[in-house]
């Protein structure tokens, strides 16, 4: 790839956009600095809607197929070399190793928050329908950060959306969770996708739609 052709005032400048995709790259992104200091930005997918979305961020050309690579194990990734960019994205607290900074209100301002989620839970997060043997709906984030979900947690409360941590019991495995609680997932998830434009994974968008719809329903049934 020619890494002079990333944007780097995509980067610069706070925007729905920006927000989306550092949430993104905080988790299922890296940073890697080579002997001589030098950083690799890589981000990694399944979906290859996302490599391609990303890579019109970055205004790399959607046709020159190149910029997106793919690992045996059938992952997508798209890497390329920025010091500038290294330095901006620290910033917001994606470092070699990822740190709780990213909160910092003067780098992120509250009216992106919600567009920084959205790319947190389409990396790292699950949308899930249970139908058997009693239909019930799941919305959580793992991250093996337990004091960053906290935090998380926290802010997402005072938005109004309860949510809770918790501790899978897997064997060997160091993986936390933030739940959103079931009654307020559909209004967590409407919040999330309000103002999403181009910026969503389309198929956890359409599970998100559903999981919204029998929210409602749930609740038109109670009400």
């Amino acid at each position: 790839m020619s890494w002079d052709k990333v944007n780097i005032k995509k980067f610069k400048t706070p925007s729905a956009d920006l927000a989306y995709w550092l949430g993104y790259i905080y988790g299922d992104g890296s940073i890697y600095y080579s002997k001589i200091g030098n950083p690799l930005i890589t981000l990694y997918s399944n979906d290859y809607e996302i490599m391609q979305n990303y890579i019109t961020f970055l205004d790399l050309p959607k046709n020159r197929i190149r910029n997106i690579k793919r690992y045996s194990n059938m992952e997508y990734y798209v890497k390329f070399r920025s010091r500038q960019i290294a330095d901006i994205l620290n910033r917001f607290g994606i470092v070699k190793n990822k740190t709780k900074n990213i909160f910092k209100k003067e780098f992120l301002p509250d009216f992106y928050f919600s567009h920084y989620v959205r790319g947190l839970f389409e990396s790292d997060g699950y949308y899930g329908i249970y139908p058997e043997p009693r239909l019930s709906t799941e919305v959580r984030l793992a991250n093996n950060d337990e004091s960053f979900l906290k935090i998380l947690a926290n802010k997402l409360n005072k938005y109004g959306f309860c949510s809770q941590t918790y501790f899978p019991k897997y064997k060997n495995h160091n993986t936390k969770c933030l739940r959103i609680k079931s009654k307020f997932q559909g209004n967590f998830l409407k919040w999330l996708y309000k103002y999403s434009n181009k910026n969503k994974l389309t198929r956890k968008y359409i599970i998100a739609k559903n999981i919204i719809q029998y929210r409602r329903n749930k609740t038109n049934v109670m009400g």
